[in-house]
């Protein structure tokens, strides 16, 4: 999820109050190494003991970090995350990305490197690493067997070549910008043939629009990104229950600062810091919280997003008949302070004021227990 004005200074401000960052970076790293008097103690063995700063002494790949190279820590823990359909994702302190939960199709099993971004989708997930590349891994390696009853090989995790700057991941599909601004979609959905069609998964959920856009964000079987003038346009159908043929649901008009698709529903953020959603209301997911935010994140039947407090607001669950529609607890954040919100088919996870990772709701695949 990317953060913009008020997004970003929240972010960046929580993340060095978290750490201890007042202007002085040894307030923020600790004593010098040649300091003697020292009792430091570093259990994980990452070279910052917590007395230094270290926001989690039990877990090497949690620590204070230099995102831009000036030399003073701009944070410290978990940068990014993202949550699936039973698994989640995240990049570490050191840029590597470490996910957990189902991995039944490699969905869980990112490859290694340095990476700046993670979408994770139904059964597969993406990523940019360093150079800009896009590298996608689990479901649709392959396109080998994409039809209704066929499997999951669509062909979704088969990015283009060249430099990327957001990637996002759907059912069977994936979108990502690149340097340029134009979008790139692969997998299912290049082409449009209606909504109507239930076991026709050619939607044209992977057919953007021209013109330059900042972020995309993918669904079931649509996409919606936001262009370089902070307008929404959302492209494929919007498929739901009890109206198969329901085409796309037009976007609010106005500018945005954040935008997130769910699985049959979309929300966005706009430059006043409310949150609208459109599309499927199939579990309530439709209804906005009441307050200033600065990020939102849509799931499958729910929605949570950060306040300009860091608090999280969730909502959605509402079983359109009594027990069509687990509530796992998807929607019932704990208290904390967020930086950064990632909601999942049936659970929700956040980065937290000390950079920690915490999840809740289903979890019988542990997409709910981090590393």
């Amino acid at each position: 999820m990317k953060f913009k004005h008020l997004g970003a200074l929240l972010l960046l401000s929580l993340m060095l109050s978290a750490c201890g960052q007042s202007g002085d970076d040894s307030s923020f790293f600790g004593p010098d190494s040649d300091d003697e008097s020292s009792s430091a103690s570093d259990a994980d063995g990452d070279g910052v003991s917590v007395e230094e700063g270290d926001c989690d002494d039990s877990k090497p790949f949690l620590h204070p970090y230099d995102s831009d190279g000036d030399g003073a820590p701009d944070g410290c823990g978990w940068k990014g995350l993202a949550a699936g359909d039973g698994f989640s994702c995240g990049i570490d302190s050191s840029d590597a990305i470490q996910c957990w939960g189902l991995n039944n199709l490699g969905q869980a099993t990112p490859p290694s490197g340095s990476f700046t971004r993670v979408s994770a989708g139904t059964h597969h997930a993406c990523a940019i690493d360093s150079d800009g590349a896009v590298q996608c891994w689990g479901a649709g390696m392959t396109d080998e067997g994409c039809s209704a009853g066929a499997g999951f090989e669509c062909g979704q995790s088969m990015p283009p070549s060249g430099t990327f700057t957001d990637v996002t991941t759907g059912g069977l599909h994936s979108c990502a910008v690149g340097s340029s601004g134009g979008v790139q979609c692969w997998g299912v959905g290049t082409t449009n043939n209606g909504c109507a069609d239930m076991a026709d998964f050619e939607r044209g959920q992977a057919e953007p629009p021209a013109g330059v856009f900042q972020e995309v964000s993918a669904g079931n079987w649509h996409t919606c990104g936001m262009d370089s003038s902070d307008t929404l346009h959302c492209w494929g159908c919007l498929v739901g229950i009890p109206t198969p043929e329901n085409p796309m649901a037009p976007p609010p008009s106005g500018p945005f600062i954040d935008l997130s698709s769910g699985a049959l529903h979309a929300c966005g953020v706009d430059s006043g810091g409310q949150v609208h959603c459109w599309g499927s209301d199939l579990f309530g997911q439709i209804g906005s919280p009441t307050g200033t935010f600065t990020q939102v994140s849509a799931g499958e039947g729910h929605n949570c997003a950060l306040d300009i407090h860091g608090e999280a607001h969730c909502w959605g669950v509402v079983e359109p008949t009594p027990g069509s529609y687990p509530d796992y607890g998807q929607a019932s954040p704990p208290s904390a302070t967020f930086s950064q919100l990632a909601a999942g088919a049936k659970h929700t996870c956040g980065i937290d004021s000390e950079g920690l990772m915490q999840c809740w709701g289903w979890n019988e695949f542990g997409q709910v227990s981090p590393p």
